[in-house]
């Protein structure tokens, strides 16, 4: 199963939506990107990755889903 079909499957499953998703990928191409948030994801961060880009983007996910 690929991180799509993953994401698919929680948004079917109504006790695992409302968890946020972000998704890392080592394709940086804006249509990969798309595709994940559309798909879901609440974000999209390439690889390598920066430890403070993603603490930040998990606080900022986690303030907004209160």
């Amino acid at each position: 199963m690929n991180g799509f079909e993953i994401l698919e499957k929680i948004n079917e499953n109504s006790e695992l939506k409302d968890i946020p998703i972000i998704v890392i990928s080592e394709d940086e191409r804006k249509e990969t990107c798309l595709k994940a948030i559309r798909a879901g994801a609440h974000d999209f961060i390439t690889k390598p990755l920066d430890s403070s880009l993603i603490v930040q983007k998990v606080k900022s996910i986690l303030e907004h889903t209160k």
